[in-house]
């Protein structure tokens, strides 16, 4: 199947996360296609488990959107994610 034609399983728009007054994830952008393997790499304090976070629900975006196949969940509680 042609991806440009498949609903991404996860997206991220414009995804800015702050801990306090520090800018975790600046501006995120990420998309993630059924069947694809994607890892997350950088150095310690570079956002990899925020990032994580964010998708699962347990860190709040400040701004931005998550998509979870095509469906906004960024104000779904993490139950409903998973």
């Amino acid at each position: 199947m042609d991806i440009a034609r498949q609903t991404p399983l996860l997206r991220f728009s414009n995804i800015n996360t702050y801990y306090g007054p520090i800018h975790i994830l600046q501006d995120v952008n990420l998309t993630i296609y059924p069947g694809e393997l994607i890892c997350l790499l950088g150095g310690n304090a570079s956002g990899k488990s925020t990032t994580l976070k964010t998708a699962l629900g347990l860190v709040k975006p400040t701004s931005g959107t998550v998509e979870f196949r095509g469906e906004e969940v960024s104000r779904r509680p993490t139950s409903y994610r998973i």
